[in-house]
């Protein structure tokens, strides 16, 4: 996992008056919510791209995958490396939780958000950050802030 990204200060930035956090910075309790890159995998188009959007108006870098296979290869391949994978639990090809299996032996500390509709999914990991679907805008927004602080 790597840390989110800051942009790149010159010498001049440092100068009284000259920075500010970045605009895409949004206050929470905290400090501010620094943009993350967010992997979204979710085979269903409309909540993919729901979640994607709602993630790239906070500023954060989104890439999408359609499945489980799909987003590994795209982390696997990716030389950045992301700060949270939010994975829909029910897929074809892998699943959610399959995926957070094989994403966690190389990235251990990498966060993952699963959604699922289906209840028994939450009950069978109440151990890990879950959100469910339907969900409200505000309350996926707030699992991703926590989780990208270590909460």
């Amino acid at each position: 996992m790597t840390a989110p990204v800051l942009a790149s200060l010159d010498a001049d930035a440092f100068e009284p008056g000259r920075w500010s956090p970045a605009p895409a910075a949004e206050p929470f309790a905290g400090g501010y919510i620094v943009p993350a890159r967010v992997l979204v995998v979710d085979d269903e188009t409309v909540v993919r791209s729901l979640v994607a959007r709602l993630l790239e108006e906070r500023g954060h870098t989104v890439h999408q995958a359609l499945n489980g296979g799909q987003a590994l290869q795209i982390a696997l391949g990716d030389p950045v490396g992301f700060d949270l994978v939010i994975a829909d639990v029910r897929m074809p090809v892998m699943d959610g939780w399959q995926l957070g299996r094989h994403l966690r032996e190389r990235w251990p500390a990498l966060p993952v958000l699963y959604m699922s509709g289906y209840d028994e999914e939450q009950a069978a990991r109440q151990d890990a950050a879950f959100v469910r679907k339907p969900f409200d805008p505000d309350e996926l927004i707030e699992r991703v802030t926590q989780l990208l602080h270590g909460r």
